[in-house]
């Protein structure tokens, strides 16, 4: 996703109709980082570090599980699905208004509120471009 709001989330649709959401955010230096904020992300950082004490790349790898969202798809109308939640159980929409092989862009509803979004091609979920 091309950063808004400090956020560059990374969607991978599957074939099966499951979705993978890969939470960023951008620094002010265009860098991104894992998003983990409030009580659960400072939890997830004292039991990554005390990981990383004990087997060097630990850390990153329960960085990276907390930070990966699962959903089942389903197709609602003409470009547009609701994404269910597996272990969240929260639903939002997204609609799809233009399709391109490097180009996705979309209109996404939670609670009824849209926001546009754009999304662009890369290699993996773990690359995500900042600006």
């Amino acid at each position: 996703m091309e950063p808004q709001d400090d956020v560059a989330n990374i969607m991978q649709i599957s074939r099966d109709g499951s979705a993978t959401l890969y939470r960023y955010s951008c620094d002010k230096f265009n860098n991104y980082k894992t998003k983990n904020k409030g009580n659960l992300g400072q939890l997830v950082e004292y039991i990554a570090n005390q990981a990383e004490q004990k087997q060097k790349g630990s850390g990153d790898l329960i960085r990276e599980f907390v930070n990966v969202e699962r959903y089942k798809l389903e197709t609602i109308g003409h470009n547009e699905i609701k994404l269910h939640a597996i272990i969240l159980g929260g639903v939002f929409k997204i609609k799809f208004t233009s399709i391109s092989n490097n180009h996705l862009n979309a209109t996404q509803s939670i609670l009824g509120l849209p926001k546009a979004l754009k999304y662009r091609a890369v290699k993996n979920p773990y690359t995500p471009k900042c600006p």
